[in-house]
């Protein structure tokens, strides 16, 4: 019994301790993304063209993750900063690694589009 509730208790403060890591990293990671979006970074929505139609942070531009290639092929400036989001965080996170692995020196993976609220407005890419 008495090992019982300590498995529990264990459990508890596991849960609780990494849900506190997660808030404050994902709080780094969005205090970043504000300053690298009012140095002009680029806002990639990673949703699809019909979720994009459906409302979208202010400044982004639509690449769905499936076709990072076009992302990659319009993005010509390596060097400025980018700034992803999606739905959930999944095709985000695909987007992101799909940059890094193209060049791109500062990409930032926000995750969802709610975690976007409160940031300043993209900049569309420079042509």
């Amino acid at each position: 019994m008495n090992t019982t509730i300590i498995v529990i208790v264990l459990i508890v403060v596991l849960m609780v301790g990494s849900s506190v890591l997660k808030q404050r990293r994902y709080a780094r990671v969005l205090e970043e993304a504000r300053q690298l979006l009012e140095q002009g970074a680029v806002v990639i929505d990673a949703r699809s063209a019909m979720e994009f139609s459906g409302g979208h942070h202010e400044g982004a531009t639509n690449y769905p993750a499936a076709d990072a290639a076009q992302a990659i092929k319009r993005l010509r400036d390596k060097k400025r900063p980018v700034v992803v989001y999606c739905a959930s965080g999944a095709r985000s996170r695909v987007m992101v690694q799909a940059l890094g692995k193209a060049g791109f020196e500062r990409v930032i993976d926000v995750g969802t589009l709610a975690n976007m609220r409160g940031l300043p407005a993209g900049r569309a890419p420079r042509r």
